[in-house]
């Protein structure tokens, strides 16, 4: 016999419970088994489905929320008047639905319904990671920090703004201040931000190429997803392209963060090497080459040609971009002379060799303002769609600038392309100096 307690301090007596478990195999999910609860007394009953997965850590954590809102039901059943729930018993449903995603990631769609209580129905879902036994967060997928949140939010209020309902958009204003409380889905194509109501849960369905900026290296990998190997062959010619270039380098502290935050963007950019920085650093060029950055020659050793002669010039060029082809395994494309000094011997030597010369319209003078917010609003400033934009992979101020300026810019609707893309959709060629354009 089970007591409850009753209006009044009343102590109730409540028929025995009967309880029963069954499990299945899920269809079309071999591994996966299907548990199904049922539990019955006069007063009230449930019926509880979970999905038994391959992760017992996983298991566990379901099971603890189902327990969760199986005391809650009890709980608001104790709370009614004895007599109403002997002529109204009350009644709850919990299913499952599953959704694979990959053969490591999988979606559980939980359902659960009263009826003759005060709580209205709900939908939670839980994303699974069988390969690391956890629960998906948000964070899990998307690069939610500071510099981005405000990008990531303003992407999901333009798609839910097609929908033009205002009940929606305060919605997204409540939940995106607590991100992990969302239910949500992704997979190849698209993320889905869904309400906890059963029906119409559906409120934003985002195509993930959208939110690729802001998508982790982790998740794109998983998921396969894959955007096109060949930028130029999709830029549109009124696309508000910039090129984003970085000198001096490679250096151990910054070009590392530099390149993590190229890659939550999935930004390409060119950097103009220094030879004997590519001479201490060769594992460090090889990794900026290797995830498809553009390389280019920035000399050897960042000397002021004008001031050299003939031959050094030729030593200066053609004995860095050989000392970086021997690193990389492939000739530098560009040449940018230090300080952007240059003459006609320079224009000459760069001719023999075949090195186009790239200067650039913006100057963020990170060399000069060491701030990251100087750096940040001088380029906010003098950006234009076909900019080149100098910057520098040796200054930690730089480093921490850069996330604040691409999601700005990413807000804007730039896109970030190398020199050689750039260059391409303006169907310029030949030796230059190339400047790109000014405000």
């Amino acid at each position: 016999m089970v007591a409850f307690a009753g209006t009044a301090q009343e102590k109730v007596i409540r028929s025995p419970v009967v309880s029963t478990e069954k499990l299945e195999y899920v269809e079309n999910f071999p591994d996966f088994q299907r548990k199904t609860n049922t539990e019955k007394t006069s007063v009230y009953s449930y019926i509880v489905s979970t999905i038994l997965t391959t992760s017992e850590p996983i298991n566990q954590y379901i099971q603890m929320w189902i327990e969760k809102e199986i005391n809650q039901f009890i709980h608001d059943v104790e709370k009614n008047n004895p007599n109403d729930t002997e002529q109204h018993p009350a009644q709850l449903h919990i299913s499952v639905e599953i959704y694979g995603v990959t053969d490591e990631i999988y979606s559980l769609i939980f359902t659960v319904k009263n009826k003759e209580t005060n709580r209205q129905d709900v939908m939670k879902i839980f994303n699974l990671d069988l390969l690391n036994h956890k629960i998906l967060s948000l964070t899990d997928i998307f690069n939610l920090d500071h510099a981005n949140v405000e990008g990531f939010r303003s992407i999901v209020k333009e798609q839910m703004s097609v929908q033009d309902e205002n009940s929606l958009k305060e919605w997204l204003e409540k939940s995106l201040k607590q991100p992990n409380q969302l239910n949500w889905q992704i997979d190849q194509t698209s993320f889905h931000l869904l309400s906890d109501a059963p029906e119409n849960h559906i409120l934003v369905e985002i195509p993930v190429e959208k939110l690729s900026p802001y998508l982790t290296n982790d998740i794109m990998n998983r998921l396969q997803i894959h955007f096109t190997d060949d930028p130029a062959n999709s830029l549109h010619p009124d696309g508000k392209y910039i090129a984003l270039t970085f000198d001096d380098g490679p250096s151990p502290s910054v070009t590392p963060q530099i390149l993590e935050t190229l890659k939550q963007y999935s930004a390409k950019a060119t950097f103009f090497m220094v030879g004997s920085r590519v001479l201490s650093y060769p594992e460090l060029a090889l990794q900026v080459a290797g995830e498809g950055h553009e390389i280019g020659n920035h000399t050897g050793n960042h000397s002021n040609l004008s001031k050299l002669s003939e031959e050094q010039i030729r030593q200066e060029i053609i004995g860095s971009s050989q000392v970086i082809e021997s690193i990389i395994g492939e000739s530098p494309t560009f040449f940018r002379p230090p300080y952007g000094v240059y003459n006609p011997s320079v224009e000459k030597v760069a001719l023999e060799h075949n090195s186009p010369i790239i200067l650039w319209s913006v100057d963020s003078l990170d060399w000069k303002n060491r701030k990251a917010e100087n750096v940040h609003q001088l380029v906010k400033e003098n950006i234009a769609p076909g900019a080149i934009v100098l910057l520098h992979d040796i200054h930690q101020s730089t480093a921490d600038a850069l996330p604040i300026l691409m999601a700005e810019l990413s807000n804007e609707g730039y896109q970030f392309v190398t020199v050689s893309e750039l260059l391409s959709l303006q169907g310029i060629s030949g030796i230059g100096p190339y400047y790109g354009v000014s405000y």
